[in-house]
């Protein structure tokens, strides 16, 4: 009898950013006022009722001082017996699905670096990435891999065809939709800005530092 792969779950990012936002002593309240963000909005996003659109994704992790991309990658910091992993294999990499958006994220890279985070973009029909432009430190690029993208960049709009590449600074007002009749995708590259990536290594290092009962 032929075995049927185990789908697998659709990432949440709540569990993350509670952890996140605890572990810089930070109340909800607190995170609030730096995201101009509901309290109540960020405790249904921490207890799993709803994920965040990019544009509220980013307005968080600013708030908490690191990239985005670090709220939705709750993998560990270094893999059991490979503390630098050289490959991801597909089977392994849960999505984050925007459902409002039609937008799906899974995080390719194999290691959890606090400089560079490869992401892989699914875009359903009519999928987009948000409600309008939005912007984060650092920079980002990538490529089309099938069929048709709009990207929007400090106003100008530019269409991409599978094949086609882009780079930017994510400080510019961005966003992108699919343009295509059926599934668009794309091999996103995202660089956390020096002060983002430095805070995100200093918490790595703090989550990996042994408890005084555990010394």
């Amino acid at each position: 009898m032929k075995n049927e792969a185990t789908p697998e779950p659709v990432l949440k990012v709540g569990p993350r950013l509670r952890a996140l936002r605890k572990g810089q002593g930070m109340s909800l309240a607190a995170l609030s006022g730096r995201a101009d963000l509901s309290i109540g909005m960020l405790s249904q996003i921490e207890r799993g009722l709803s994920n965040p659109s990019l544009a509220s994704l980013s307005r968080i992790a600013r708030a908490l001082g690191v990239p985005a991309v670090e709220l939705f990658d709750a993998r560990q910091d270094e893999a059991a017996g490979d503390p630098a992993p050289v490959v991801q294999r597909g089977r392994r990499r849960p999505p984050l699905v925007f459902e409002r958006f039609g937008l799906t994220k899974e995080i390719v890279s194999p290691v959890r670096s606090p400089r560079l985070r490869m992401i892989l973009v699914t875009l359903a029909a009519g999928g987009r990435s948000s409600d309008g432009p939005y912007v984060h430190e650092g920079e980002e690029g990538g490529l089309v891999l099938e069929g048709a993208l709009e990207l929007q960049v400090a106003g100008r709009i530019h269409r991409l065809a599978a094949g086609d590449s882009f780079q930017f600074d994510s400080s510019q007002p961005h966003c992108f939709r699919n343009i295509h009749d059926g599934i668009t995708r794309a091999l996103w590259a995202i660089s956390a800005a020096p002060a983002q990536a430095a805070a995100s290594a200093t918490t790595a290092r703090t989550r990996a530092r042994p408890s005084p009962g555990h010394r």
